[in-house]
C-alpha cells in the first residue's frame, strides 16, 4: 500500500509505504538511511527498488530496471530472483519470467 505525498513548497513526491506482508517488512529493513539536512531519510535498497518495479511491469518500470542493473552490476541477484518467485507466486504471475523477457 503506497501514500503518494506531494511536498507544496518544494513539488518533490514522496511515496509512504505502508507494509502489510512479510515482504514489505523484509524490505523496509533493508532500507539505506540517508540524512539530509539533518533528518534521517530510509531509501529503499537498490534490490528492492529492482523488485518493485518488476513487480509493477510498466514499461517506465522496466526501462528504470534495465539502467539500474547496467550501472549496478553487482546487486545481489538471488535477492531479487527468491522475492520475485515468492511475490509471482502471490499474485500468481511468473516475475522471474518477466525478468527473462526483458533481459533483466
Amino acid at each position: 500500500m503506497v501514500l503518494p505525498v506531494i511536498d507544496d513548497k518544494s513539488n518533490f513526491r514522496i511515496d509512504f509505504i505502508l507494509s502489510f506482508t512479510l515482504y514489505e517488512k523484509d524490505a523496509i529493513s533493508r532500507a539505506n538511511i540517508i540524512k539530509i539536512d539533518g533528518t534521517e531519510v530510509s531509501f529503499c535498497s537498490l534490490e528492492d527498488m529492482i523488485i518493485l518495479k518488476v513487480f509493477a511491469g510498466r514499461p517506465r518500470d522496466i526501462d528504470d530496471v534495465q539502467s539500474i542493473i547496467r550501472k549496478n552490476p553487482q546487486f545481489n541477484r538471488q535477492l531479487v530472483m527468491d522475492n520475485l518467485r515468492e511475490l509471482g507466486k502471490a499474485i500468481d504471475v511468473d516475475l522471474i519470467s518477466r525478468m527473462i523477457d526483458f533481459n533483466i
